[in-house]
């Protein structure tokens, strides 16, 4: 059976690789570029590899940027919580929970009012 060359111009791999960064699937690029998944695969293997992981360095870049500008608390504790696991899981089962009492602070020696 003969071997069917596809010929990917510069301007389609462009594109190509735009999408990858973008998130899209591989069954969404072999529909783009109408070839079988498999074909798309081995074609732009190593884009798939590169591109993702290069998107993936992007966006955590930039999440960590925010997380560390300290204008983004969203930022900061979604990535203490991914990077160093820390959880919302408030008492943990045995251990010993301190109720807030209201506390009366004496200043230089007054009373407080109540």
């Amino acid at each position: 059976m003969p071997c069917l060359v596809e010929l990917i111009t510069n301007d389609k791999r462009l594109k190509v690789q735009e999408r990858i960064k973008a998130g899209a699937a591989e069954e969404d690029l072999a529909a783009y570029l109408n070839m079988p998944v498999e074909r798309v695969k081995r074609m732009f293997r190593r884009d798939l590899e590169l591109y993702a992981a290069e998107a993936k360095h992007e966006v955590l870049s930039k999440l960590f940027e925010s997380a560390k500008s300290g204008n983004n608390t969203s930022a900061g504790i979604f990535w203490a919580k991914s990077r160093y696991g820390w959880r919302d899981a408030g008492v943990r089962e045995g251990a010993t929970h301190i109720p807030w009492t209201k506390l009366r602070v004496e200043i230089d020696g007054e009373q407080p009012s109540a």
